[in-house]
């Protein structure tokens, strides 16, 4: 299976449980990695499932805590983890999510999620 046929199913799985208002939200990072996170990240909180977000779709876009995670144990340009620090979530933009995430993938890091925000 290709990673963009698990992204259709990601997509089949957010119409039928998640919140019909919301997009789903895939992985981001290094297709061949060194590490493999898988998060339980509600994608309600993630900016880039609203609908009106045309980046790329990932984990923990808009977030912080997480990242003080990856930054702690030496995973996160120092550089990128001080800007996240200091943005409020709407103050991300597309092409702040791609350095983010171009970040992550030089490190050899795949991040993806199980949870799915439910409207009942």
């Amino acid at each position: 299976m290709k990673i963009e046929d698990l992204n259709k199913e990601y997509d089949k799985l957010q119409l039928k449980f998640g919140a019909k208002e919301l997009n789903s939200i895939y992985n981001g990072g290094c297709i061949s990695p060194d590490i493999c996170f898988v998060f339980m990240n509600p994608t309600g909180r993630n900016i880039a499932s609203d609908k009106s977000w045309r980046g790329i779709r990932a984990p923990w876009i808009g977030t912080k805590n997480i990242w003080d995670l990856f930054y702690n144990v030496g995973l996160q340009d120092e550089k990128i983890y001080k800007k996240i620090k200091e943005m409020k979530p709407a103050d991300w933009t597309e092409e702040f999510a791609d350095e983010v995430y171009k970040d992550i993938e030089k490190k050899k890091i795949f991040i993806t999620n199980l949870r799915k925000m439910y409207t009942n």
